[in-house]
């Protein structure tokens, strides 16, 4: 039995035993639950979904997070460039329910960014004492480089990951829609 991710719907899910799709879905509630860093989470995601799946996911949890924090559907459409159906769809889940939504929304912190523009005094016109305030600051800095290099390291993997992907398609196509299919 074949399973096709089309347009959102899986294929022949309904065919599974209902024990079937739960132990399906307590795997993947399990795997996410256990990821332990923002590392582990990337390599999980980059494994499990594709770019285009990652994108739609990043977009729907930040509609969430701007409609939770007050945001006018007008701006949240300029600032993600998404419809006002999907804004819809997410106010909607959110009204309802939206437990899960607020609760891990809750939990994100902020992403930190290196700041760019100011200009540390030199530790000659600083007094001796504050050498080590530079060296955090030195420190927090190679930090945040090295987290946005991980960001940008997963992005990375996930157009790959695409490219991989139409490949595998493109074979699949050749082989089983051009009349070569193999038992």
């Amino acid at each position: 039995m074949t399973y096709k991710y089309r347009g959102g719907k899986l294929r022949k899910w309904d065919k599974l035993s209902v024990d079937t799709q739960a132990d399906l879905l307590y795997d993947l509630l399990s795997a996410f639950s256990s990821l332990r860093s923002v590392d582990e989470s990337a390599k999980f995601l980059t494994d499990l979904l594709t770019r285009d799946e990652v994108r739609f996911l990043s977009k729907r949890l930040r509609v969430a997070k701007l409609l939770i924090n007050g945001k006018k559907y007008r701006e949240i459409e300029e600032s993600l460039k998404i419809s006002h159906a999907t804004i819809a769809k997410v106010a909607i889940w959110l009204e309802e329910k939206g437990e899960g939504f607020r609760e891990i929304i809750r939990r994100i912190p902020e992403r930190k960014r290196i700041e760019h523009g100011y200009s540390r005094r030199s530790a000659r016109t600083r007094a001796d004492s504050f050498w080590i305030g530079d060296m955090v600051d030195r420190w927090k800095d190679e930090a945040l480089r090295g987290e946005e290099n991980e960001l940008r390291s997963t992005l990375k993997t996930l157009d790959s990951k695409d490219v991989v992907n139409h490949r595998v398609q493109e074979t699949y196509e050749q082989d089983f829609k051009g009349g070569k299919k193999r038992k």
